[in-house]
């Protein structure tokens, strides 16, 4: 398979750095236990894990027990062909650990992990990681992360010893993936999880170095994906049947696989061709000698792609990488948190929400209740008296027969209702009313006419008397004349001097002296 220089090198680089990145969860505490929790062993059969104090079962919270663990990491190698990690609930399920990076669980207290062998190689599995909800914290989130030294370590045990059971002559099950190097190096087994997607069946690639995918239907190979295997997860049904899917990598070793039992009638029965198998070599290669436009750096990678042992330092690689990337938060213990928080604060200023009544007490108040009889009255005297006729039979009622007469007495007089444009002038209805026209001029304003009805007129009603003012005094108007002042005899006062009697004025008619404007 012809790989991009470039996109090796990005890779490559894209690996090397994921690991140096912190990543830290809001409101998620780390913290590193010096205890370790792991299984080697290098003999068929099932190898329960234990930790440093030798016990096999790990608890969210090793003082009280009820922590609730969500999720773990198990890191391996040496996994070999038929070798598989079970998780063992509290209700005594085995659950099969797929190689992801994280396994989720179903929030329980505590667990157990097995190893459960088939082949005769050496094997190390140590877990690495749990993600745990302690309620008797504060409700707190925590990783745990197993940091402590393992007494062995992977490459200390040989292979085991064939037990005597086994002939010299026995035939050892052969792999279903071409022959590997001359020193073989076990490599981890990914669960490739195939299923039905319409007339397509789809998998999962493992992250790692991929030569080819080889398709199989019963036992008979379909078909060899070698062109883009890495990025090809998909291929069409040939009828039902159990398929199963191999992936290989670059150094023939087998790192994925899985099977599926397709049952559904409605996809084809077409067998396409099978494709040759390839060799166990890597196809983007040529044998170590790289391509002739292939430039220093180039040939290196293309040689540590080839290398025994790439798949294993990429598999620990992408166990470095898991153990620093944060699962997804569960979104349903998200929403109930957001909304209790809610409902609390909404508490303070609106009061409690009262708790939803039962349906005895919806009952209770929605239902009528009839009132009591009360059964101190006589009945006897209530029966309706009824005629004789009642009791013989059908009663024909006759209304002009039985009814009595009745004298109709009409003293009403017949009266008139008057046109009110009748007594004034007017134009017929539809006539149109043009400025200027004289008739529009009403000779201006006139008394009403005099109507006589033959009635008196109405002597006007007084509801109260209103005080009436009293008149000024007028002085009476008797005969004779006005007074006159007495003739006194002697000069008037005179200014300087003296005289007689003052000047009288007589009462004869004439012009009323005016001082004149000169002066003297």
């Amino acid at each position: 398979m012809k790989r991009s220089p470039q996109a090796i090198i990005m890779l490559v680089l894209i690996w090397l750095l994921l690991p140096l990145s912190e990543v830290q969860a809001s409101g998620i505490i780390t913290v590193n236990l010096d205890n370790y929790y792991y299984a080697h062993t290098n003999q068929p059969g099932r190898t329960y894990f234990k930790d440093k104090y030798g016990s096999t079962v790990i608890y969210g919270d090793t003082s009280e027990h009820n922590a609730q663990i969500y999720q773990l990491s198990v890191s391996t190698q040496g996994l070999g062909s038929g070798d598989k990690v079970y998780v063992i609930t509290p209700d005594g399920a085995e659950h099969l650990y797929t190689g992801e990076f994280f396994m989720y669980l179903d929030q329980v207290e505590h667990f157990s992990l097995v190893l459960d062998k088939a082949s005769s190689g050496e094997t190390y599995a140590k877990m690495s990681q749990t993600y745990v909800h302690d309620d008797s914290n504060g409700g707190a989130y925590l990783y745990y992360n197993y940091t402590g030294t393992t007494p062995t370590q992977y490459g200390s045990l040989p292979a085991a010893t064939p037990t005597s059971t086994v002939t010299a002559s026995a035939t050892p099950t052969p792999t279903p993936t071409p022959s590997p190097s001359a020193s073989p190096t076990p490599t981890p087994i990914y669960d490739v999880n195939p299923y039905q997607a319409g007339d397509l069946l789809v998998w999962s690639n493992p992250l790692v170095n991929t030569g080819y995918v080889a398709i199989y239907k019963d036992g008979e190979l379909l078909a060899s994906i070698t062109d883009n295997p890495r990025d090809t997860a998909t291929y069409p049904l040939a009828g039902n049947g159990v398929y199963t899917v191999k992936v290989v990598s670059t150094q023939g070793n087998l790192i994925g696989m899985g099977s599926v039992t397709i049952t559904d009638g409605s996809v084809g029965t077409a067998t396409p061709t099978p494709s040759p198998t390839p060799t166990p070599t890597d196809p983007g290669g040529s044998g170590g000698t790289g391509s002739s436009d292939c430039t220093a750096g180039c040939q290196t990678i293309i040689d540590m792609l080839e290398c025994p042992e790439w798949d294993t330092y990429m598999g620990e690689w992408a166990n470095m990488i898991s153990s620093v990337i944060p699962p997804p938060p569960d979104w349903d213990m998200v929403a109930s948190k957001i909304g209790a928080a809610t409902i609390n604060d909404f508490a303070q200023w609106a009061g409690s929400v009262p708790a939803p009544p039962s349906k005895e007490e919806i009952d209770n108040e929605t239902s009528a209740q009839n009132p009591q009889i009360d059964s101190s009255v006589e009945t006897d005297g209530l029966t309706p008296q009824v005629p004789s006729d009642y009791s013989t039979g059908q009663i024909v009622f006759d209304l002009n027969q039985d009814a009595p007469t009745i004298e109709v007495n009409d003293e009403s007089q017949p009266f008139s209702i008057t046109d009110p444009l009748a007594d004034m002038p007017h134009d017929d209805p539809g006539v149109k009313v043009i400025p200027g026209d004289p008739r529009n001029s009403t000779g201006g304003f006139k008394d009403p006419d005099h109507v006589d009805t033959g009635d008196p007129a109405p002597a006007p009603t007084i509801i109260f008397d209103l005080p009436r003012p009293t008149p000024n005094p007028v002085p009476a108007a008797t005969s004779g004349s006005g007074p006159v002042p007495s003739s006194l005899s002697g000069a008037p006062p005179t200014p300087g001097g003296s005289g007689g009697s003052g000047a009288i004025p007589d009462t004869t008619t004439g012009i009323v002296p005016i001082p004149s404007g000169g002066g003297g």
